[in-house]
């Protein structure tokens, strides 16, 4: 960005990482892959932005939030590599006083087994943190997808409501199995409100301009329920205009952050904002029929590094 004189080049995505050069404002890049690390405030968007793209052909890595540029739909996602800044160090945080109870998990994320609860201001020693379901912090006032797990054991806290940071060589994992997964992290984004999937509406069903049905129609009748995110992210797309859109009228994308994305179709109006980071289950709009639509209805895709999946494989409707 013009705004930013010189932006460092780190060996890993995130300031935990060691610093091995920088550029100067308005260098073009060209990237192959992109993470997720320590958060930056993006100048322009005035937001808090946790992606980090890898400068292609290398190891290095510069903060999304200080470059002009986002990943196409399909761009390769990788785990944060490895950080060999020396033997992994333990961390020490305690739960924040204005945290009455905060939930232990299984694993990193509302999807894991929640399995006891610790009281505020208890103090607690971490051996390794991981990435999973985003919380507010209250204090610091953005989303944190931190998880961390407590020493010696397979029990894991959200960091949103943790004093305490990860050391710059401590041990980050890969969030671990869910040996109880359901649903994973994925919720039904018209829970608790009447709806039906018609045949003709399944995903796969061929369509004369598409070719095949992309996502699932839950039809509504003549109500307009709202409309819950599936899972959280950052919305990349909300976009509440008038005009047929490419058939989606009114509609939302939100990037996971994992490779995956959903969008939501037809609806009636956008709670959400583009740039914004959101947990699953928040409201972002209304069910509606805007664009190709004769009718209420939510038009569901989940998409995989770009490609359509079958939604029912994800989230039991």
């Amino acid at each position: 960005m013009s705004v930013v004189s010189s932006l460092n080049i780190r060996s890993g995505p995130g300031t935990n990482y060691n610093r091995v050069g920088s550029y100067g404002s308005n260098t073009p890049l060209t990237f192959d892959a992109w993470s997720r690390g320590t958060s930056h405030w993006d100048p322009i968007a005035k937001q808090w932005d946790n992606r980090w793209f890898r400068i292609k052909g290398t190891n290095k890595w510069v903060a999304s939030a200080y470059i002009y540029g986002n990943p196409k739909s399909n761009s390769k996602y990788i785990n944060p590599p490895n950080n060999n800044g020396g033997s992994p160090t333990d961390f020490t945080g305690k739960v924040m006083s204005v945290v009455s109870s905060l939930n232990i998990r299984s694993g990193p994320g509302t999807n894991y087994n929640r399995v006891g609860s610790y009281g505020s201001n208890t103090p607690l020693t971490f051996d390794a943190w991981s990435r999973g379901t985003s919380h507010w912090d209250p204090i610091a006032k953005q989303w944190d997808n931190r998880w961390f797990r407590i020493k010696g054991t397979n029990k894991w806290v959200a960091s949103a409501y943790i004093n305490g940071n990860p050391k710059s060589n401590s041990k980050y994992i890969d969030p671990p199995g869910n040996s109880n997964p359901g649903n994973g992290s994925w919720q039904n984004p018209l829970a608790g409100s009447w709806y039906a999937i018609y045949s003709l509406n399944e995903f796969g069903t061929p369509r004369t301009i598409s070719g095949t049905h992309k996502g699932i129609d839950l039809s509504t009748g003549n109500n307009t329920p709202p409309i819950k995110a599936a899972k959280g992210g950052k919305v990349v797309i909300a976009y509440n205009g008038t005009g047929w859109n490419d058939g989606y009228g009114k509609y939302v994308k939100i990037d996971h952050g994992d490779g995956t994305e959903t969008r939501y179709a037809h609806l009636s109006n956008v709670n959400v904002q583009q740039g914004s980071y959101i947990s699953a289950g928040t409201v972002i709009g209304n069910v509606g029929s805007t664009g190709n639509s004769s009718g209420n209805h939510l038009h569901f895709e989940i998409r995989v590094n770009g490609v359509p999946k079958n939604p029912r494989n994800y989230i039991k409707f």
